[in-house]
């Protein structure tokens, strides 16, 4: 009985050691970047208002409309460059705590309505 004991103790703290999050690398430090979708399209982005953490943020950014759009976030030096339309990217930014406008710089756009509000907690 006892060695059965022993055995089901071993077994269970096998069980537990597979389970779990894998174990990092030495040196490396965990992800902390956060990942946010905005599409865009005339003239607009979805979401039109968008809440992150502070800190790295990477935004993936469709165009699903018929014109180039941009991905700008005013103040802080990151932006995109024109985005044809059906094209993917993608824009890192590290944030600081705050309210931002984000807005497309293709003449005309911001006027008719592309922007945003990002608002870094």
């Amino acid at each position: 009985m006892r060695v059965l004991a022993v055995v089901l103790m071993g077994v269970a703290l096998f069980i537990a050691g597979c389970g779990g999050r894998p174990a990092s690398t030495p040196g490396s430090a965990p992800s902390s970047e956060e990942e946010v979708l905005v599409k865009m399209s005339e003239f607009k982005y979805e979401p039109n208002t968008l809440e992150v953490e502070a800190g790295k943020v990477e935004f993936k950014l469709q165009n699903t409309g018929t014109v180039e759009h941009s991905f700008v976030i005013v103040g802080t030096g990151k932006g995109t460059a024109g985005i044809r339309p059906g094209v993917d990217a993608a824009l890192e930014a590290d944030l600081k705590t705050g309210t931002y406008t984000v807005e497309c710089d293709v003449p005309g756009h911001k006027e008719a309505g592309m922007t945003m509000t990002l608002v870094v907690k």
